[in-house]
């Protein structure tokens, strides 16, 4: 079973792992992102990337192993500060008309979002520092990370 982590990264334990070549270089699959993206750790450096089995393609993720894992805790913290998960709620047709005219006789007042408990500015700002401090080469152009790092700043995640 994976080890489930933010960003529906899955990583292997070490029984779950296969090894296989990946740009001609030796490496080993340690998770998986998605149905057909892998997570790859080569066996000459220790870099990891994620290689798309579809489209054949690998995208550098970390120098390292641990610098991976330091991302993940990153992001994980990232989300767990920012504002909590609204479920949404399903109403009959006849349920949702009774609250719409609440609503506009004035009976019902729409309720505000709880505020996050830092406010997005700062979360990303902490996210931003410490992906810099421990890989700033993994938020380089052709990476993985950028376009993540571009989501957390639009406020996708």
């Amino acid at each position: 079973m994976a080890a489930q982590t933010p960003l529906g990264i899955d990583l292997l334990p070490e029984p779950l792992q296969r090894p296989l070549t990946c740009e001609g270089r030796p490496a080993r699959v340690i998770g998986t992102i998605a149905e057909e993206c892998d997570i790859v750790e080569f066996g000459d450096d220790g870099s990891v990337a994620v290689h798309d089995r579809v489209a054949g393609e690998t995208h550098p993720l970390n120098r390292d192993r641990p610098s991976l894992e330091s991302f993940l805790d990153a992001f994980a913290t990232y989300l767990e500060t920012g504002p909590p998960d609204v479920p949404p709620t399903i109403y009959t047709a006849g349920e949702m008309a009774a609250r719409l005219a609440d609503l506009r006789a004035g009976r019902i007042k729409p309720q505000p979002r709880p505020a996050p408990q830092l406010s997005h500015r700062k979360r990303l700002a902490r996210l931003r520092a410490r992906l810099t401090e421990v890989d700033a080469a993994a938020l380089a152009r052709g990476h993985w990370w950028r376009g993540t790092l571009e989501e957390a700043r639009d406020d996708l995640l």
